[in-house]
């Protein structure tokens, strides 16, 4: 099984725990889980990395389109699919954790799971 990466799982790592100049182990664990190719993100994930400009950006651009991928024609079915499921989805406001559902919602991008759905046997690993 291969897993997708979000935004969050890079930017988490690199200011909490993981900063690239403390423990390089772990990003140099991400380029050869992705050479197994056991480990993956997305290019929007890459677009939002590099707007920032710091460490992080120089580390995924050195990684390419092997690392970040780009949507190819089996994404976009997928995409419709998670937007329609998404979009579906009935809250209560006032029923129990209707709060933590409303707020998994703010702001949901249907990529990662249409990436997962198209290439099949990929799991949506985020930091939450």
């Amino acid at each position: 099984m291969a897993y997708l990466l979000d935004a969050d799982v890079f930017i988490r790592a690199k200011n909490l725990h993981y900063g690239l100049d403390f423990c390089p182990a772990f990003w140099e664990w991400l380029v050869i889980q992705n050479a197994a190719e056991r480990l993956f993100s997305i290019e929007k994930v890459g677009d939002e990395i590099h707007a920032v400009a710091d460490e992080l950006s120089v580390w995924a651009a050195a990684r390419g389109q092997g690392f970040f991928l780009r949507p190819d024609a089996t994404v976009f079915p997928a995409l419709a699919a998670v937007s329609t499921w998404a979009g579906g989805q009935r809250c209560s406001a006032d029923g129990p954790g209707a709060s933590r559902v409303s707020e998994s919602f703010t702001g949901f991008s249907p990529r990662p799971p249409a990436f997962a759905l198209s290439y099949l046997r990929v799991g949506v690993l985020t930091a939450k």
